[in-house]
């Protein structure tokens, strides 16, 4: 038997890395398939049949194989962590492990796989630079998080989910936002080109395992999304694990692995740039013009509802009977909140929250209130608008007559406060 020659132990993999390398292979392929081929025009549609087949995988999966309780009908939606989502990753895992023992037993001979290795990194790197770019953008223009509503600055802390707490601190500040969006968005960027690779993907960790904390810590409903992205920046930087260590912690001088793979014919190349710099193109212009299309519907400067802001009700009369504020009355409206889109919410005397969805029609003069959790809880009223941001609400059909004046957002503290250099004394309420 020949004994291998130096080069050959040191290109020959470990029984484990080549284990976890082939798990970790089928994860991740099934998980990002068909990435990219969804951004290119008229395929994405031609492959809608993959969603279509999970689907039908996942609710088969839940109802026969893990015989839960109840039958999947949520689809994955503003949430990211349904039970379809949690079905979808015990299928992508129970794929990838059976895969992984069927390679393993089929190709035990393989000594490595790093020409394999190089083009997963790849795989895996520019799909999580195309997510974090895509994220960042969406807070450079500031469309995920924008600033707190006019709901929300009536709203009570202990009224407000983590979620709504979380958003509201982090849409408060565009500054912020920035912030966060520029170091998104940068370290996709790096992602992108091998030079800049490890310090992208040291910044993509950073960024990741923030957005992994606040996503569990405040229950925000994208924790396996994000926790699959933290994974995939993990697994890009685990080649060079050993070699940050000697640096970081042994202070020694180190030189990172080059993992490069140069085609061997002209045209191989020229198309690998050509299609490289088609992607990076793509993805910078696509974010860009969406984001400045979002931003005119969504952010913090776009148009408002005709009735927008929050009223005070200080005349109500029911069936002729004219309320006056009493905090022990239950049936007295006391505050009216139009926020953005369709939503109004109704404070009662008690501080009860009623919250209903509204149809305008601006000719007519009309709103129609629907209750959000009672659907058959409704109110027809008609509105004017008087000067001094004078509001008059009536109701023939329910007996009510209102009227409302408009209170100033800009007199609450959290936004007038503003940014202050020199603080003698912390406010802090």
């Amino acid at each position: 038997m020949q004994s291998l020659t130096k080069t050959e132990r040191l290109n020959e993999w470990t029984f484990s890395e080549k284990v976890l390398f082939r798990f970790f292979s089928l994860f991740f392929g099934i998980t990002i398939f068909p990435f990219p081929l969804y951004i290119i025009p008229f395929v994405g549609h031609a492959l809608s049949f993959i969603d279509d087949a999970m689907n039908w995988l996942v609710v088969f999966t839940g109802k026969h194989i893990l015989h839960l309780s109840y039958d999947i009908t949520v689809q994955p939606n503003g949430s990211g962590d349904t039970t379809w989502n949690y079905v979808q990753l015990f299928i992508i895992t129970v794929l990838a492990l059976i895969g992984c023992i069927i390679w393993s037993i089929a190709d035990r001979k393989k000594k490595n796989y790093n020409r394999w290795l190089y083009w997963l990194l790849v795989g895996v790197r520019y799909y999580l630079a195309y997510s974090l770019i895509a994220y960042g953008s969406y807070k450079i223009f500031k469309t995920q998080f924008p600033a707190p509503s006019i709901g929300r600055l009536t709203e009570t802390y202990g009224q407000s989910s983590p979620m709504g707490l979380a958003w509201t601190f982090l849409g408060y500040s565009k500054a912020y936002n920035y912030f966060m969006g520029i170091a998104e968005a940068g370290g996709g960027l790096l992602l992108l080109f091998r030079r800049t690779a490890i310090f992208g993907v040291l910044l993509s960790m950073i960024v990741t395992a923030n957005i992994v904390a606040i996503n569990f810590c405040f229950d925000v409903p994208v924790k396996l999304y994000s926790s699959t992205l933290l994974l995939m920046s993990l697994f890009i930087l685990a080649p060079e694990v050993s070699r940050l260590y000697q640096f970081f912690f042994q202070r020694k001088p180190i030189s990172l692995k080059a993992h490069a793979f140069t085609f061997q014919t002209r045209w191989k190349r020229i198309s690998a740039y050509i299609i490289k710099a088609a992607f990076i193109l793509y993805i910078l212009i696509t974010f860009t013009f969406q984001g400045i299309s979002a931003l005119k519907q969504y952010g913090d400067d776009a148009p408002k509802p005709k009735l927008y802001g929050y009223y005070n009700i200080n005349t109500f009369v029911k069936n002729t009977d004219t309320l006056p504020p009493l905090l022990t009355d239950t049936t007295r409206w006391n505050k009216l909140v139009f926020g953005y889109y369709d939503r109004v919410s109704v404070k009662m005397m008690n501080d009860t929250l009623i919250s209903f969805t509204y149809a305008n029609d601006t000719l007519k003069h009309q709103l129609t209130l629907t209750g959000r959790s009672d659907t058959t809880l409704k109110y027809h009223l008609n509105y004017r608008i008087l000067p001094a941001d004078t509001l008059e609400l009536t109701s023939a059909e329910n007996n009510l007559y209102m009227r409302l004046n408009k209170i100033n957002a800009n007199d609450f503290l959290l936004v007038k406060r503003g940014f202050h250099w020199i603080n003698e004394y912390p406010l802090n309420r």
